[in-house]
């Protein structure tokens, strides 16, 4: 069985950004994240955020039980 630590702001990491054209570091911030489908907002949302360009480049798991649905 394995184990995962739950993200925490300011923890760093890094992610592939698309704006950024690579992977970049990133941290973790707490954020209102636009859903893609256009359908609503995950409020106070974990987010990791690229610290070059500020994009939000992945959300943690965890938020799922944030996460709207439709």
């Amino acid at each position: 069985m394995s184990t995962t630590i739950p993200s925490q702001p300011g923890d760093r990491s890094r992610a592939i950004c698309e704006n950024c054209n690579g992977i970049q570091e990133t941290v973790i911030e707490r954020r209102d994240v636009p859903l893609d489908d256009g359908s609503g907002t995950a409020q106070n949302a974990l987010a990791a955020i690229c610290t070059d360009c500020g994009d939000i480049v992945a959300m943690p798991a965890q938020n799922l039980n944030i996460v709207p649905t439709p």
